[in-house]
């Protein structure tokens, strides 16, 4: 079975990555708590390994887990790390011994997939190696300079307090379409899962047709029921359909919520595609 998994860079690599962040001071993003935060290069400063920044997390705690993303020579990259002390306006956070970098793999097989039926229409639809569901990656600069943007396709597909990495990911599927069009196996599969989490999913279907006409209304209480194939694991739940946004003739995008979905299948998803323990 092939796998995408984010790829940790080389001690060399790292060490090398580290040393052109401190030269270049590219701006950050911080996932923290489900909120994202957009640091530019100005607002920090990196010294022994630890990044200080300057007002950041205001009435956060120490201790926090926290996601920091940044860019390398058009690279994605993020590591994981915990806030160490926080005063005067002032966060510290050592930089990760794991760099893990925007790793695309080459192959499909063996890639999670989702089945959404009703009594009237089925589709299945599978994720492909250009856009992993266990590493989604934020781009500081394009997430803060098209804030905006982003959070209008989020309010368009139906969805609020949401995780931002959805918010990015759907934001970079669409804009990505514009200029190569869907990534998934057309000929073979229908649709392609693009975004999954614990509550939601992010599915383009192709040549949809009649069957998107006839699904259930957007946002009602009506329950489509969905099946989530992820390694040797089959997840059964029910979805509601939160929005859908065309993107041309034959091609939709559908935002899904899975909240119904089993306690020990969320924790599952959670902590298979966020590589984060679970909390509930």
């Amino acid at each position: 079975m092939v796998k995408v998994m984010p790829a940790s860079l080389s001690r060399i690599e790292r060490e090398y990555v580290i040393r052109s962040l401190e030269d270049i001071q590219s701006p950050l993003s911080i996932l923290s708590d489900n909120t994202l935060f957009h640091v530019p290069g100005s607002a920090y400063e990196i010294d022994a390994e630890r990044i200080t920044v300057t007002g950041l997390f205001p009435g956060k705690r120490e201790s926090l887990p926290i996601r920091v993303f940044f860019r390398h020579k058009q690279r994605g990259l993020f590591f994981n790390s915990i806030v160490e002390q926080l005063a005067d306006g002032r966060v510290v956070f050592g930089i990760s011994g794991e760099l893990f970098k925007e790793d695309l793999g080459t192959s499909g097989s063996g890639f999670p997939r989702i089945s959404i039926a009703s009594e009237s229409f089925s589709f299945e639809a599978i994720s492909t190696p250009s856009w992993p569901l266990d590493c989604v990656m934020v781009n500081p600069a394009v997430s803060l300079e098209r804030a905006e943007t982003i959070d209008k396709l989020t309010a368009k597909a139906g969805i609020t307090a949401v995780n931002p990495l959805l918010s990015c990911r759907l934001f970079d599927y669409l804009d990505a379409f514009r200029s190569r069009g869907p990534s998934g196996s057309a000929g073979s599969f229908p649709g392609e899962l693009f975004y999954l989490d614990h509550t939601h999913a992010l599915v383009a279907f192709r040549n949809p047709g009649t069957a998107t006409v006839g699904m259930t209304a957007v946002g009602t209480a009506q329950k489509l029921a969905v099946q989530i194939i992820y390694d040797s694991r089959t997840i059964r739940t029910n979805a509601i359909l939160r929005g859908i946004i065309p993107v041309q003739v034959n091609l939709d995008v559908l935002c899904l919520s899975i909240d119904e979905t089993q306690e020990e299948d969320k924790r599952f998803l959670f902590e298979k595609l966020h590589k984060l323990k679970y909390k509930g």
